[in-house]
């Protein structure tokens, strides 16, 4: 399938699952129809928070570092955290903040509850003080075990300080998206011509939505 780039900052998303979610059809890869929609239309995608965040730091102003070993902070002030749609039978992840965060072998898990990390690295997040704390969603993910949604969270190991972090170098620590006003049309005329390439629509009718003439 093709790819429609965002107009704010050029993530490509799938064409057919865009329009999917806009229509209400089935869970796509843009969270909801409402989302969906103002994607559509040139509005920006979570990413960038449509329009509003940088995509590389989610933000936060910090730089998205190379990761640590499963028991280190975060990248860049978030963390990825995922909620499962279904019970998992088995032993249950220990709870954050409760040991060392050893390799305690475990295979459960329980729907609605926000997790950290991956087997075996698996974190319990539900009795986190503060609560989760969700800065991005991010759209539904299939497995061997179901769907689960995951979000990046504020990191629950700095509070989202991330002190340990340089400043983001594309935002230079804002954590706004920044373009220059060259680039955002380009960007805008690029996400505009891929959607016409990825649809059958009369590419008058694009135009027009997204604002820009025909």
């Amino acid at each position: 399938m093709s790819d429609i780039t965002c107009a704010k900052c050029g993530e490509p998303w799938d064409a057919q699952h865009a329009r999917d979610t806009a229509a209400g059809t089935t869970p796509g890869d843009l969270g909801n129809p409402s989302d969906a929609r103002q994607f559509l239309i040139g509005k920006g995608c979570p990413s960038c928070q449509f329009g509003t965040a940088c995509p590389s730091c989610n933000g936060t102003g910090k730089d998205a570092d190379d990761y640590g070993p499963p028991m280190h902070c975060c990248r860049n002030g978030t963390a990825l955290a995922w909620k499962p749609n279904h019970d998992r039978p088995g032993a249950d992840p220990q709870l954050f903040g409760t040991g060392d965060r050893d390799d305690r072998p475990h295979t459960g898990y329980r729907a609605g509850r926000w997790y950290y990390g991956y087997l075996p690295h698996v974190i319990d997040l539900s009795e986190l003080e503060p609560p989760v704390s969700i800065v991005r969603r991010l759209p539904l993910v299939e497995s061997g075990d179901g769907w689960a949604r995951e979000a990046f969270i504020v990191c629950p190991t700095c509070n989202g300080r991330g002190d340990h972090l340089r400043t983001c170098g594309r935002c230079k620590g804002s954590g706004k998206l920044t373009t220059q006003a060259d680039e955002a049309d380009e960007l805008e005329i690029d996400a505009a011509r891929s959607h016409m390439d990825a649809s059958d629509e009369e590419p008058g009718a694009i135009l027009q939505r997204r604002g820009l003439e025909a």
